[in-house]
């Protein structure tokens, strides 16, 4: 994987046609469970694709809308497309998805919404709380936000209930990467602005937060982010490689900016726990990896 924004552009530029493709599939093929199994493979490798070259590029994740007709499973009529509305529905306190193909495909369309919340209606911002019966009145933007941020925060709760006790360190990491992006959602930028090469200085870059104590709940979820990449084995690593780079990097600037904004403080932590992500990343085979360690020392 490459830092390099040319390369993903292209990328970009190429999911149009894959998307295309994936849909005309979706139209004209019957898929018995082992194609099944290869597409969904595919489906899910798509979403996690798609959620890097958003976060590189800075533009929408589009593939979840893209692959909404697919059905999660070859018994099953639940598609991708309705899998969200009842993940985002707060009417819905309890989910009946048993599968972990399921709980995998679910936590990529939180991440996928958190992310989407993070671009558009976050940087907005909103200075007024909304009120229950929001729908009899014109809501305003501030209202929207939070509106959307309570779906979100009800996925996310509704997701923990069901699976996070069952499922592999894997999916626990992606749980606690969604609620730090969620804490945090000017991480994106964050990470934008530090991609390397980068002449920007560090101690200039901001850090936009949902209220004055998210960061330090941002900061315990990428400790626990952490704790859950140590515990990764070779073969739950492979199901989620592409992503463990920019996770990575992404809990060290949330921890890094945690620990810059107690300066002052006694209680202030040392920037030499960072080291502990880049000990991470020096495992971690992608190209990037090795540019997002050097960026690391540099702030360490």
């Amino acid at each position: 994987m490459s830092t390099d924004e040319d390369i993903w552009r292209l990328a970009s530029i190429a999911y149009g046609f894959f998307g295309t493709a994936m849909r005309r599939a979706l139209a004209t093929h019957q898929f018995g469970p082992q194609s099944y199994q290869k597409f969904s493979f595919l489906t899910q490798y798509t979403l996690r694709t798609d959620i890097v070259r958003t976060i590189r590029l800075g533009t929408l994740p589009t593939m979840a809308k893209a692959l909404g007709e697919l059905r999660l499973e070859p018994t099953s009529d639940l598609t991708i497309s309705q899998l969200t509305n009842k993940v985002f529905d707060r009417e819905h306190t309890t989910w009946t998805f048993d599968s972990p193909e399921v709980a995998f495909i679910a936590i990529l369309l939180i991440l996928t919404q958190i992310i989407i919340y993070a671009m558009m209606w976050e940087p907005l911002g909103h200075s007024s709380k909304c009120c229950d019966s929001a729908m009899l009145f014109s809501l305003t933007i501030s209202d929207e936000a939070r509106v959307t941020e309570r779906r979100i925060e009800h996925a996310l709760l509704s997701w923990q209930a069901c699976y996070l006790d069952s499922v592999g360190p894997q999916l626990g990491l992606l749980y606690h990467f969604c609620y730090m992006l969620f804490s945090t959602p000017g991480l994106l930028a964050l990470a934008r602005k530090a991609a390397v090469p980068t002449s920007l200085e560090p101690s200039t870059m901001t850090l936009r937060q949902r209220s004055q104590n998210s960061l330090n709940l941002a900061a315990h979820h990428a400790w626990c982010l952490l704790e859950k990449l140590t515990q990764l084995k070779a073969e739950d690593r492979s199901s989620i490689s592409l992503l463990l780079p920019v996770v990575t990097f992404l809990a060290a600037l949330c921890v890094w900016k945690n620990i810059k904004a107690q300066d002052g403080s006694k209680t202030r932590g040392s920037l030499k726990v960072l080291q502990l992500f880049t000990m991470e990343l020096e495992k971690m085979p992608w190209p990037c990896s090795q540019e997002m360690m050097e960026y690391l020392k540099t702030v360490t």
